[in-house]
């Protein structure tokens, strides 16, 4: 499915691939990120907003499932914190049955010493 004027998919796929593991498409986010924040004001954000989704999945290899007891969903779950212009901060994913507070928290773990502007991250009653 991709538009006629690009390479073969063999030739997208290892590029993908090799970009995904070295961390190529961090370092783009990232710097993108940062751009658009720089536009807007400043670099670095001072609130995060999170939240989270269960999503369904079937159980595939050895990735993290679970069942959501309140949503009863079989699958994942994931947290992300965006600032408050909706650009992604980081991403989290985890097996549906995971408790929502502890993963919260490694969630806003992640983010520490990445912002040095963030005092506060707003979360919704969940």
């Amino acid at each position: 499915m991709l538009p006629r004027d690009f390479p073969k998919w063999q030739l997208i796929y290892y590029y993908f691939s090799r970009w995904k593991e070295d961390g190529t498409f961090e370092e783009i986010h990232e710097n993108l990120r940062d751009t658009c924040r720089e536009q807007k004001k400043r670099r670095s954000p001072s609130v995060g907003l999170i939240d989270r989704q269960s999503v369904k999945t079937t159980r595939v290899g050895g990735e993290s499932h679970g069942v959501d007891g309140e949503k009863k969903l079989k699958g994942r779950k994931r947290h992300i914190i965006t600032d408050t212009h909706d650009l992604l901060l980081t991403v989290a994913i985890h097996a549906a049955n995971e408790n929502e507070g502890k993963a919260g928290f490694r969630v806003i773990k992640s983010l520490s010493g990445r912002f040095e502007r963030m005092k506060k991250i707003y979360a919704d009653a969940g």
